[in-house]
């Protein structure tokens, strides 16, 4: 409450909001899992790796996505995740919903899109536009389901508008080359094709909000929409393991699809994102 110049507590709302606070609080602390592992986005001087390459976190959180829709009995072939929406520092030991929580900050919900080969090639591109340069993006794509490489020395030469979202693709050619997709009926991956239609796993930021500046997706078909908050998202991957039980490459995910590229085991990921010139 106000009073003159300064705020007057009320201790009967203030016990109230106490209880509140304690109870969720208990909620968000309940163990789920653990590993031994560091999942982490950071270098040893602060720079966060998770907005300029592949990281194990990103990774995890990629995988959560496709683990959601692939255990719902849906058809999904990729799975993205900006790297802007994974917030935590180094990770080991308990992980309860509130270190999920510590992950994915934003509260988005998951969602999963039919797109074209060509607008996957575009976002990709899209996100890996301040590669080599120094710069951090939030729109880094860390990825689930592909493979992909990017030439840093290549200049980029995409249009975006006055506001910094995109207008249309390089004008002198792709920095990002070689996308495979991950082909379940066969356990290997594929080339992407620019003109078939694939179903795409992400966080209606990036996806339907067209978050930092992914307006390639505009348009695009919702197969299945508002389907869990992210932080629930990796929470119900957790869960997925054996015991809860987090180690470098006993992903239920790896154990369904065992030619998936997939190891927790390192920062730096899995190989999923390599930077390498075209040839």
């Amino acid at each position: 409450m106000y009073a003159g110049e300064k705020w007057i507590s009320d201790e009967a709302v203030a016990s109230i909001k106490d209880g509140w606070m304690t109870a969720i609080d208990e909620q968000l602390g309940q163990v789920i899992g653990s590993t031994a592992l560091t999942l982490d986005n950071y270098t040893a001087d602060g720079k966060r790796l998770v907005r300029s390459q592949e990281t194990n976190t990103g990774d995890f959180a990629a995988d959560a996505l496709y683990w959601l829709f692939d255990s719902m009995d849906l058809d999904v072939d990729v799975a993205i995740m900006n790297g802007g929406g994974v917030r935590n520092k180094a990770v080991t030991g308990e992980i309860s919903y509130k270190v999920c929580k510590n992950i994915h900050t934003f509260g988005n919900v998951a969602c999963l899109q039919t797109i074209t080969g060509q607008q996957l090639l575009d976002a990709l591109e899209w996100g890996a536009r301040g590669v080599g340069t120094g710069e951090e993006i939030g729109g880094f794509l860390h990825v689930s389901g592909i493979t992909y490489k990017i030439d840093s020395a290549y200049p980029q030469s995409l249009v975006a508008d006055d506001k910094g979202v995109w207008v249309s693709g390089p004008t002198a050619g792709y920095r990002v080359h070689s996308v495979m997709v991950y082909n379940k009926e066969i356990g290997a991956y594929e080339p992407l094709d620019l003109t078939a239609n694939y179903n795409l796993a992400g966080y209606n930021y990036t996806l339907r909000d067209l978050g930092d500046g992914f307006a390639m997706f505009d348009g695009a078909v919702n197969v299945l929409d508002y389907v869990m908050e992210d932080y629930m998202v990796l929470a119900n991957y957790v869960q997925a393991f054996e015991g809860g039980v987090i180690e470098a490459a006993n992903s239920p995910l790896l154990a369904k699809y065992a030619g998936m590229k997939l190891d927790y085991g390192t920062v730096d990921g899995s190989g999923r994102i390599e930077m390498a010139p075209v040839k």
